[in-house]
């Protein structure tokens, strides 16, 4: 199956708001990408995306990892 990840940046440091994705949730962030990918199920062969930093970064980074291919 191939993967078309649109992603969402990590929100900057803010004073009194939590935000979209706040810098705090990227270890949950990245295990719920981590085992979309991983599910045999799913059967992923490659993922697609545009690199940007947030999420992006992250699903490359563990497509990477579990020798995906990376586009």
């Amino acid at each position: 199956m191939i993967v078309v990840f649109a992603g969402r940046r990590i929100d900057p440091p803010r004073d009194n708001a939590d935000g979209i994705f706040p810098l705090s949730l990227r270890w949950v962030v990245r295990a719920r990408i981590y085992a979309f990918l991983k599910d045999p199920a799913n059967k992923v062969t490659t993922l697609v995306c545009s690199g940007s930093n947030g999420a992006d970064l992250l699903a490359l980074e563990i497509a990477g990892n579990l020798g995906l291919r990376r586009v």
